[in-house]
């Protein structure tokens, strides 16, 4: 969620509006560092909820970023 709403700020403060951006050919490249969370969510892999393999993983985030904005262009993390 985080990222979404950085992304969203991000976009604003160029002076873009989100909505105009659908179904644009905008590219996401973003880098990601580490993983604390997920790996305090792994702990105890039996009491992780059910989502949380994707909902954590950094190899999806710039995926994240363009589906939820509708961008079409490349999507690298």
């Amino acid at each position: 969620r985080m990222l979404l709403e950085v992304t969203f700020e991000s976009l604003e403060n160029a002076g873009l509006q989100a909505h105009k951006m659908a179904a644009s050919r905008t590219g996401v490249f973003m880098a990601t560092f580490t993983s604390d969370y997920r790996e305090s969510l792994f702990r105890d892999a039996e009491s992780a909820p059910m989502y949380t393999a994707t909902g954590t993983s950094a190899t999806s985030a710039s995926n994240r970023v363009s589906w939820f904005f509708d961008l079409r262009g490349p999507s690298f993390t």
